[in-house]
């Protein structure tokens, strides 16, 4: 599956970590393919390090074809409606 991920200001492991497996085309912007394994681990390790960030990914059971996930304490939140995922500024 192919994922997009924005982190801001990330720890400069979790940075070097992305960009072992994925495209940085601008600074904390990853862009490539990941196995489901690989995006977990990725997921786990934003997590961990606290960062606020994004992460889009492939998803064919949705009618847009992908799915967005938020980390940290952002100023949006994803809302679902029937499935089409919309972005709502709190």
């Amino acid at each position: 599956m192919w994922i997009i991920l924005h982190v801001h200001k990330p720890r400069g492991s979790l940075r070097g970590y992305c960009r072992r497996y994925m495209l940085e085309p601008s600074p904390n912007l990853f862009v490539g393919k990941a196995t489901k394994t690989l995006k977990e681990d990725i997921e786990r390790r934003i997590e961990e390090s606290g960062s606020d960030g994004f992460l889009i990914r492939e998803c064919r059971e949705s009618d847009l074809g992908l799915s967005i996930r938020i980390f940290g304490n952002p100023e949006r939140e994803i809302v679902d409606l029937n499935g089409f995922q919309v972005v709502k500024k709190k």
